[in-house]
């Protein structure tokens, strides 16, 4: 009995032990699992978060730099090391593929990390396209933003060569002249779906105003909504640490990971050198049937240069040809270095041919006084680049006064108008040194106005519902005259004021035409463009 009691306090005995002990490891494993939880959750708090950078600086034209940027972009994407993207722009854009190529790898980028964008100097065209891939856009205060819109360098006229045998007429120039326009209307509105896509109810800029392809300050830009801040690019890192809860991080070039040292980006030194693209760069840096550009044109020498000052290029001068007689003829003046060629004309030429009219040319003061005097059915001056003496303007003015016709044609895309009016004016015309532009109503892009409204009391509109005008400007006349006239939504480019304009005007016995383009091939085959030439050459050969 006494041994049976023994054992079970001995069972006893062990079984308290047991407990303890099994207590005491519990207690420990937990204690031990907490300090492993507090360990990872405080390596988690103090890991350093590693924010990769990319520059994107410079003119966007070589493929180059457009593979370069895709492989910083790439690493980026697939190295897990990079936990988010700062991307430092300071580009005026460049060509639209290579752009486009540059925001939708971006894009991909921005899904998997947060990406913020940062323009620093200047995010115009392309350089603004491809800040919209960031989940967050931060500018410099005084930065300039915007400049939505295309550029489109086409082919010329194609002289097609005997010696080479192609199978269609777009062989070499890849499309008809004629839809360029069109082309470029296309390419605005790729432009326009990503800023609406990207920004939604952010903007508070109208689609209209914004296709102005306008610059804003970035103070500016942020209330329109195009960015979401102001800021610098410490900013921009302030924000991603923040995002990512980290105290600490650590900046990573993604650009020297990915670029051999010797290595260069070819838009960036052109930038760095502070030098303007020439249409030589953009033409031998993309081999392409047209190119289109999210590119600032200001930024193009050329083009800028061309913006303040109009060059004339060389006329074709024809031999004089008075000698042959000038009655029963239209007269054209060479005289004034005149700058367009005879291929613009040559739809015009050979409705006058058609009818029996004979075209001869005029290369002197000399020559044209006296051919006047001869009494020729009318006078056709078309953006002359010179002088008219007082003797000639006299000669034209008695020409008129004797029942002359007088046909002026000036386009504003070609030269200054100084030296037309000089003789308009002596018939109460002046045409304006401005282009007019419709945001809401034209074919292909805002400065191809369409015409439907006229006053049909002109022989020169019988039969004509709708023009298309190709870059036209105003015409001002002083009592009556105006026979076409624009919509109320359209603007004149010297005065921004929005309004109706009239861009043909008939009096008596003078034609004042505010656009070249629209007479010449192949636009004259568009709406009633050639309905005009022809009531035009009817106007001509009706005695008075």
């Amino acid at each position: 009995m006494e041994k049976t009691l023994g054992i079970t306090n001995i069972f006893k005995l062990r079984r308290k032990w047991l407990i303890i002990v099994t207590l005491i490891v519990v207690l420990w494993v937990g204690l031990l699992s907490s300090l492993i939880l507090i360990g990872v959750w405080k390596v988690r708090v103090e890991r350093k978060v590693r924010i990769g950078i990319i520059e994107i600086k410079g003119y966007l034209i070589y493929e180059f730099d457009k593979e370069l940027y895709l492989r910083m972009i790439d690493f980026a994407i697939r190295n897990d090391t990079i936990d988010a993207v700062i991307v430092r722009i300071d580009s005026p854009g460049g060509y639209a593929v290579y752009v486009e190529a540059i925001y939708g790898g971006l894009r991909l980028l921005a899904i998997k990390k947060p990406v913020v964008a940062v323009i620093e100097g200047i995010g115009a065209s392309g350089g603004y396209f491809v800040s919209l891939a960031a989940e967050y856009i931060i500018s410099e205060p005084t930065a300039f933003v915007g400049g939505v819109g295309v550029i489109v360098i086409a082919p010329k006229r194609v002289i097609v060569p005997e010696e080479i045998l192609e199978t269609g007429p777009y062989k070499f120039t890849g499309f008809p002249r004629i839809n360029f326009s069109l082309t470029v209307k296309d390419a605005l509105n790729n432009f326009v779906n990503i800023v609406k896509e990207r920004r939604g109810n952010k903007l508070k800029i109208s689609l209209e105003e914004l296709c102005k392809g306008g610059l804003y300050l970035g103070s500016e830009s942020k209330e329109l909504g195009l960015v979401d801040a102001t800021g610098s690019f410490w900013d921009a890192l302030k924000y991603l640490v923040s995002k990512m809860k980290a105290e600490k991080y650590e900046l990573i070039s993604l650009r020297k990971l990915v670029i051999k040292p010797n290595a260069t980006l070819l838009g960036y030194e052109l930038w760095n050198k502070v030098k303007r693209l020439s249409l030589n760069d953009l033409l031998n840096a993309i081999v392409n049937p047209i190119q289109i550009h999210y590119l600032y044109p200001m930024f193009i020498k050329q083009l800028s240069e061309q913006m303040i000052v109009f060059v004339p290029k060389p006329p074709v001068r024809p031999p004089s040809t008075i000698d042959l007689g000038v009655r029963d003829s239209i007269l054209i003046d060479l005289a004034h270095n005149n700058v367009f060629d005879l291929n613009d004309i040559e739809n015009l030429i050979g409705e006058f041919l058609k009818r029996g009219i004979y075209v001869r040319f005029v290369s002197t003061s000399y020559e044209m006084e006296r051919a006047l005097s001869e009494k020729p059915l009318a006078l056709l001056i078309i953006n002359p680049s010179q002088s008219f003496t007082v003797s000639e303007i006299r000669s034209i003015k008695e020409y008129v006064k004797m029942g002359g016709k007088l046909i002026l044609i000036y386009d504003p895309s070609r030269t200054d108008p100084t030296y037309i009016n000089l003789v308009a004016m002596e018939f109460g015309i002046y045409f304006s040194s401005g282009y007019l532009y419709d945001m809401q109503k034209h074919y292909g892009i805002y400065r191809n106005i369409i015409i439907e409204k006229f006053d049909y009391s002109s022989i020169l509109v019988k039969g004509v519902e709708k023009l298309v005008l190709f870059t036209a400007t105003h015409v001002y006349s002083s009592i009556g005259g105006n026979i076409a006239f624009t919509s109320n939504t359209t603007y004149l480019s010297t005065t921004e004021v929005r309004g109706i304009y009239t861009p043909i005007v008939v009096k008596n016995n003078v034609v004042a035409i505010g656009d070249l383009t629209f007479l010449t091939e192949p636009y004259c085959q568009i709406a009633d463009n050639l309905r005009f030439i022809k009531n035009l050459v009817q106007f001509v050969k009706e005695k008075t």
